[in-house]
């Protein structure tokens, strides 16, 4: 799969700014940017009605697309509450990645194998990393007290670190207090079934 690199400029009450957005999940065999007023959305718009989710998909030559459910039309430009967000240049193939490094420290097993003496160091060469007790995880801890896909850490467009509860169980606690999606901080830590999971350096650049 390609992913793209995706230029957006933002207008919001006449201050623009303009940004290289990466696409990321798959929508069917799709990569795609998310723009809404979640905190996990790529293009976080906070002025946006909760109703209201785009998502720009790029195909395969490189043409982009909005979607709305099950709507679908080129994408030019959008508004969104007070923003305007436009496309300034065709969809480029991405040189560049996120490196997420996160320290695992527990007792019982993990996939894939490994040790060290702090907990092990599990590196991702990806935006988006699910953690669960499904083996199909990018991160597979096999722990009665995970959901088969727990939790999942995401690199937004400034290197930053999120964490988002994917409607477990028993939930992620972080700073002692339960959270459906927080920032993730190289000073926090979670503690998922047995294992004590952290960042173990910040969020880096590296080719795809």
């Amino acid at each position: 799969m390609t992913w793209w690199d995706v230029t957006l400029e933002l207008v919001t009450r006449g201050d623009a700014q303009v940004i290289v957005f990466q696409s990321h999940e798959p929508l069917g065999d799709q990569p795609l940017l998310s723009i809404g007023r979640s905190p996990l959305a790529d293009v976080v718009v906070p002025g946006a009605s909760e109703d209201i989710q785009y998502c720009v998909v790029v195909d395969n030559d490189g043409s982009a697309w909005l979607r709305d459910g099950e709507r679908r039309v080129r994408f030019d430009r959008v508004e969104l509450a007070d923003t305007v967000i436009r496309l300034v240049a065709p969809p480029e193939p991405s040189a560049l990645t996120w490196k997420l490094a996160l320290r695992v420290a527990g007792r019982t097993t993990i996939q894939p194998a490994g040790r060290g003496a702090d907990g092990d160091i599990r590196v991702f060469h990806k935006r988006d990393v699910i953690v669960g007790r499904d083996k199909r995880c990018d991160l597979s801890i096999q722990s009665g007290n995970l959901s088969r896909k727990h939790c999942l850490f995401r690199v937004d467009h400034r290197g930053e670190v999120l964490i988002k509860d994917l409607g477990s169980t028993n939930g992620i606690h972080l700073r002692g207090v339960r959270v459906d999606v927080a920032p993730f901080a190289l000073s926090d830590h979670v503690f998922l079934g047995d294992y004590k999971i952290a960042l173990a350096e910040a969020p880096k650049r590296v080719p795809v």
